[in-house]
């Protein structure tokens, strides 16, 4: 979560330092020009910079003290440095990540970073930040951010992954052991085993379609004739809930490139969302050409998805359905991306949820 003003930054609040500096000292500390030091409070204000900060970000010293520390960290980097910050719990974190000139040119730097307190107190009051020009190019400095990034994914998608399965696991070992106690075991345990492996099998298989890349079987095909088929395929279950699909295409003919089971995969996905998010009403497929591009919304009247989850959707094992794990949304939007396309989702509480895919329609 991004660190916004006023909110205080990951230091914990009854940890140990024994790092104080004082501002002579710090400036001390300084060797070279292109060094400089940054005392933080707990919210991320600037309380103390060294006047060596002029030679690398071009700003004097009195111009920054008192402002936040995001006017002169790199937006995208932003969130990810404070974020590491929140989550490290030992003292000091070393990392590498850009920082905003006055002129407003990037600037990687590699900083060491530590809480400090009084002498007479353990309770953190800050952060101190020792700043040194990054020994890196251009490419190597965003490879190590992106390497970083990925790890920090990989983290997540592995937390997920035990936690799903563990789950399951945890079932089946439950009944195991029930049926060891029972002379006559309940049939009815090895049913809900049955569907405990079935859901593990379920969850191996979606991350095998994530982890492998896939040769796509491509060719030009009429968009809204895929559309259609999907719809047919889908109308029967859509009236067992006494839900209507209703159509409105705007192009009879937009051809696009593409592998058509997998594209068939992701709508059927979207619209079975749909559906199982509705008792009853209408769901409506939209097509239009916009620009270079075929678009397909399928737009539903069920409760929609509250505002705090919205940037959660298509993240692996989030999801707003008693048993779904959020694999599947993950894996439509991999194959959009390869197809050189977007999902976007827009939804309003108890109105509805709009799904748009956008595919770019293919050259002559």
């Amino acid at each position: 979560m991004m660190i916004k003003e006023g909110r205080r930054l990951g230091v914990p609040e009854t940890g140990k330092s024994n790092h104080f500096v004082e501002e002579k000292t710090g400036q001390n500390m300084v060797n070279g020009k292109s060094n400089f030091i940054v005392k933080l409070s707990l919210d991320g204000t600037i309380t103390y910079i060294s006047k060596n900060v002029y030679m690398v970000l071009g700003y004097n010293s009195r111009e920054l003290i008192g402002t936040h520390i995001s006017k002169i960290m790199h937006q995208e980097d932003y969130q990810r440095v404070t974020n590491e910050w929140e989550s490290r719990k030992e003292e000091i974190s070393n990392l590498t990540y850009r920082m905003k000139k006055k002129d407003g040119k990037d600037f990687t730097v590699e900083s060491t970073s530590s809480p400090i307190s009084h002498f007479d107190s353990e309770i953190p009051e800050g952060i101190i930040c020792f700043i040194k020009e990054a020994g890196l190019d251009k490419n190597e400095a965003e490879n190590i951010m992106i390497e970083s990034e990925k790890l920090k994914v990989a983290g997540q998608l592995a937390a997920g992954i035990a936690h799903e399965i563990k789950n399951p696991l945890t079932s089946i070992k439950g009944f195991i052991q029930l049926m060891k106690a029972e002379e006559n075991p309940n049939k009815k345990y090895l049913e809900i085993m049955e569907d405990e492996i079935h859901r593990l099998d379920i969850i191996s298989n979606e991350l095998l379609v994530l982890a492998k890349p896939h040769k796509h079987k491509v060719s030009v095909q009429n968009f809204t004739k895929i559309v259609t088929e999907v719809i047919f395929l889908l109308e029967a279950e859509a009236l067992k809930k006494s839900i209507q699909i209703k159509s409105v295409f705007e192009e009879q003919k937009l051809m696009i490139l593409c592998d058509v089971h997998k594209v068939k995969q992701v709508l059927i996905n979207i619209l079975k969302n749909a559906i199982e998010a509705m008792d009853q009403g209408v769901i409506t497929i939209h097509m239009a050409k916009n620009a270079n591009h075929a678009l397909v919304s399928v737009i539903d009247e069920g409760c929609g998805i509250p505002d705090e989850y919205l940037d959660h959707i298509g993240k692996p094992f989030f999801s707003t359905k008693a048993t779904g794990n959020g694999l599947g949304l993950m894996i439509c939007q991999k194959i959009i991306t390869e197809h050189g396309g977007t999902i976007s989702v827009q939804s309003t509480k108890m109105q509805g949820t709009t799904f748009t895919i956008k595919i770019p329609i293919a050259k002559n």
